[in-house]
């Protein structure tokens, strides 16, 4: 499988191809906040609610406060998505590079799992921030072993600016599979209503 090289704000490669083979990963799935109705123009173009920039905000409060720092934010080129990953930063969420695809925005569960399969090797935290219901059946086929509270939750579906976070072993990016997969966190919007700038409820 050919491996994409990602590239930071400089132009700069994100690690080399094997710099961190036989490191733990971490993925964190991201359905984009609460958006509008968009009328008088394409799906694409809706743009997120107030509430849901205010989610997203939160969200990206709950990332500092857990030292979440994505290395990559794949993102899907649709107004809502971009609006969400942009909320989350301007609250903290610090992401070293950033790459908005069209295919993400069309993409079903598989295609998001292939994109995942052709992140750089050096990545050691990618963010995914995509649609339901895409996003939500992978995140339900990569939570092969969670706690179950988490599981439970998950398995409701991800509700918008949902976030679910996995552990990922093996041995780089392109052997990702439900078998080197394990649901650490599922945190939905509400679950950080009392959210403070700190990151913490």
């Amino acid at each position: 499988m050919a491996h994409t090289r990602e590239r930071d704000r400089a132009g700069r490669c994100v690690g080399s191809r094997n710099s961190g083979v036989g490191r733990m990963r971490q993925l964190l799935l991201l359905r984009h906040a609460r958006a509008g109705s968009g009328l008088g123009s394409e799906d694409h173009e809706r743009p997120l609610t107030e509430d849901g920039r205010e989610d997203a905000k939160r969200m990206g409060a709950f990332l500092v406060g857990r030292s979440l720092h994505p290395d990559l934010a794949l993102c899907s080129s649709a107004r809502r998505a971009r609006e969400t990953l942009e909320a989350l930063q301007s609250h903290g969420g610090d992401v070293a590079a950033v790459a908005l695809e069209r295919e993400l925005y069309e993409a079903d569960a598989h295609g998001l799992l292939r994109r995942l399969r052709a992140v750089d090797d050096g990545v050691q935290r990618c963010l995914l921030v995509a649609h339901q219901p895409a996003i939500g059946e992978l995140s339900a086929q990569l939570a092969s072993e969670a706690d179950p509270a988490a599981l439970g939750r998950l398995r409701h579906g991800l509700s918008p600016g949902a976030l679910a976070l996995f552990e990922v072993s093996g041995p780089g990016w392109g052997d990702l599979d439900p078998g080197q997969t394990r649901l650490l966190d599922f945190v939905a919007p509400q679950d950080l209503a009392g959210m403070s700038e700190g990151g913490r409820p």
